[in-house]
């Protein structure tokens, strides 16, 4: 569901390009910048950076949002490629495993006016995006993992003192 939030009047060619941006971007797989992440205390985050090197995969910096769902700071701007770039405040989460779920919500996003760019131009919308999950141990009922780190810790404590 398209959702216009701006003053602007969203026309024909505004729709065409929502339309072919937001094709590009549903062919990416995974979870996009602009995706959200609802964590266990049932706050919900965006996704706000993506690494796709090795040594950081699945490290993104998280848009805090408030209890209505709209962002705390920044805002998303959807290009030419399907692509989305972030500019505002951002909480980092550190190495976090993920996993997508079955539902989806809708993010605020804007673009220029007929692609034109300059000065107050923007439109903004809202499209559909994944809601994406913590894949930690103890969501899939398998708390002996974690007990086990803790308990291994400790013991590694006590031997050296």
């Amino acid at each position: 569901m398209l959702i216009q939030l701006s003053r602007a009047e969203l026309d024909a060619i505004d729709l065409q390009i929502l339309r072919e941006r937001q094709a590009k971007r549903d062919r990416q797989p995974g979870a996009r910048v602009g995706d959200f992440l609802k964590m266990p205390d049932g706050t919900l985050r965006r996704f706000s950076s993506k690494w796709n090197e090795p040594w950081k995969e699945n490290c993104f910096l998280g848009v805090l949002l408030n209890e209505n769902g709209r962002q705390v700071h920044g805002n998303f701007y959807l290009n030419d490629k399907g692509n989305v770039e972030f500019s505002g405040e951002v909480n980092y989460v550190k190495g976090l495993a993920i996993e997508q779920t079955s539902k989806k919500m809708d993010g605020e996003f804007w673009f220029f006016h007929h692609d034109r760019p300059g000065a107050g131009g923007g439109v903004e919308v809202a499209i559909p995006c994944r809601v994406f999950a913590p894949n930690w141990p103890e969501k899939r009922g398998d708390i002996a993992i974690r007990m086990g780190r803790i308990l291994r810790k400790k013991l590694a404590h006590r031997r050296r003192a």
